[in-house]
């Protein structure tokens, strides 16, 4: 994602979620912890200055509460939905990023496609790895590929960390920099 370019801020809870921000504060947003990092800016990144953004990552649905049902997730989408709330009322935040990856990433991205009724100024953007990374996910169900491609088409931007070598030599070099 880019993030380590960026000024970020960390936010963990027990659940697994940890939600990058690029903005300038410390402190506790909805009894989140944040901490911070400093790192130059990549000049090829084609965000402006203009947008403040919140970028999220965490857990996979492995370690969290499985691929069974989206139940179990609401309580932690809806918490997520607070945060993006709070960023957008006290940081200015418009823009939203989000890895696309099974489980937080995607959660994150339905969190800010609700807020986004309520706050149409807001962008939803995608950062993936590479195109194909669903290639292995299960048709229907949480975190299928339905839902992924469905998440593609309401992205405000879908951006691509970069292209997969032929023997796949380089997968773990990209999920890390969508990361």
């Amino acid at each position: 994602l880019y993030l380590q370019h960026y000024l970020k801020l960390m936010m963990r809870q027990p659940q697994g979620l940890s939600i990058a921000i690029i903005a300038g504060m410390q402190g506790i947003v909805n009894g989140l912890r944040l901490e911070s990092v400093h790192i130059q800016p990549k000049e090829d990144f084609n965000m402006t200055n203009e947008h403040t953004c919140v970028c999220f990552t965490g857990r996979r649905p492995k370690d969290l509460f499985g691929y069974k049902s989206h139940t179990a997730y609401m309580p932690l989408r809806a918490r997520i939905e607070e945060a993006v709330e709070t960023f957008i009322d006290t940081e200015g935040v418009d823009t939203f990023i989000s890895g696309g990856a099974q489980g937080v990433d995607q959660l994150a991205f339905w969190a800010v496609e609700n807020v986004k009724k309520r706050r149409p100024g807001i962008r939803n953007v995608v950062y993936v790895p590479f195109r194909g990374q669903e290639r292995r996910w299960k048709e229907d169900g949480p975190f299928s590929l339905s839902e992924y491609r469905l998440m593609l088409r309401r992205a405000d931007d879908i951006r691509y960390v970069g292209e997969l070598n032929a023997d796949e030599s380089n997968v773990a070099r990209l999920l890390l920099g969508r990361n």
